[in-house]
């Protein structure tokens, strides 16, 4: 929550480390969720960064892509998930949460950034399931190729 960044900043300082704050959909007064919460985590605290969770950021009603493109020298790592604003987790391309558009603009901006691929959503296989989000993150940055909503759906 937003009001432990400056003891986090206090360890990690002496131990020269970077710290990312993780954010969530839900709007509340101390939880990170929406672009001027972490602006205001990291203000004045040089060792805290943003682990950014594309998913929770759409959920909570805000386009990654300008996020990204703003802030991106201080984010650390990408949680990639696909929700809808509604808050339901869906598989990737069926959300609002603009995975391949993100992916696209660390390939094509050369945001030296890790994307993770967060599996949150029930499949009777999940290896399966992780397999056909690799393979739609994989499809949507090649040169010329994009898939579909839904693709990543059998």
């Amino acid at each position: 929550n937003r009001n432990t960044t400056p003891r986090i900043e206090r360890f990690a300082a002496p131990a020269g480390i970077l710290a990312g704050v993780h954010n969530h959909a839900r709007l509340d007064p101390n939880e990170f969720a929406r672009p001027e919460d972490f602006e205001m985590a990291m203000r004045g605290n040089r060792h805290i960064r943003i682990n950014l969770d594309i998913g929770h950021l759409g959920a909570a009603g805000y386009d990654p892509i300008p996020f990204i493109d703003q802030h991106h020298a201080h984010i650390i790592a990408l949680d990639i998930k696909d929700r809808r604003r509604d808050q339901t987790i869906v598989p990737f391309g069926e959300g609002d949460s603009k995975v391949a558009e993100v992916l696209r603009l660390l390939r094509d901006k050369r945001y030296a950034i890790p994307a993770m691929i967060e599996y949150e959503y029930q499949d009777a296989d999940a290896v399966a399931e992780v397999q056909r989000c690799f393979d739609y993150c994989t499809k949507s940055v090649a040169r010329g190729g994009t898939y579909p909503p839904g693709v990543c759906r059998r």
